[in-house]
């Protein structure tokens, strides 16, 4: 009898213990081989190959993404994303766009947190705006790289910037390299391949498609 309650009192007390596992993880910073993470509200540096507390290990990390194992699970992390041991994989997020009736695509987003309206265009090889946009949106161009770029009315001296932060609708993108053409064209903001190469995209009749890439 004394031995059930034994094992009974031991079993409460299991139970009562909190759990050992890592119920959230979260990426704070990232560097080349090195991520701050967020572990149950702990904030952990790890190097590739270290294992931190909740024996959450980092696999490898540089300045886009971190490769984390967590519970016996793999998980690939960007910047302020997180996951917890009871994560289901969700859908990618995904942008449709109507042509209009001219053929273009247009969409409405954000540069840095200010409003912003994208031509699509997959010719161009990164994206490019003029100087009147990007003084609009306050960006420091002038201290850019200086690059010469080909245009509809021929070659322009432009200045290469990164954009720290950039939306289209519900999709988010970081540091993409854009150009700054002198004066008022392109007359829209060019949506080329720096943007475009960092998610999935297709057309299918008149609709483009851009996802959410994993």
């Amino acid at each position: 009898m004394k031995v059930q309650r034994l094992l009974f009192v031991l079993m409460v007390v299991l139970f009562a213990l909190p759990s050992l596992a890592a119920d959230r993880v979260k990426v704070l910073a990232l560097f080349p081989g090195k991520a701050m993470l967020d572990i149950n509200g702990k904030r952990k540096v790890l190097s590739a190959g270290q294992t931190g507390p909740y024996d959450v290990k980092l696999i490898s990390a540089d300045s886009k993404k971190a490769v984390v194992l967590l519970n016996g699970r793999q998980e690939t992390l960007t910047m302020g994303s997180s996951v917890s041991s009871s994560y289901t994989s969700a859908p990618n997020k995904e942008l449709r766009i109507l042509a209009d009736p001219s053929g273009h695509y247009f969409v409405s987003g954000t540069i840095n947190g200010k409003r912003a309206r994208f031509l699509l265009d997959s010719g161009a090889t990164v994206v490019a705006m003029s100087s009147v946009e990007a003084d609009r949106l306050g960006l420091n161009y002038k201290d850019g790289v200086a690059a010469t770029y080909g245009t509809a009315s021929g070659k322009a001296q432009g200045r290469e910037i990164r954009l720290r932060k950039m939306s289209l609708s519900n999709l988010m993108l970081h540091d993409v390299k854009a150009v700054v053409l002198p004066g008022n064209a392109p007359r829209h903001i060019l949506l080329g391949m720096s943007a475009l190469s960092r998610l999935d995209w297709s057309k299918k009749g008149n609709l483009f498609i851009l996802k959410e890439k994993y």
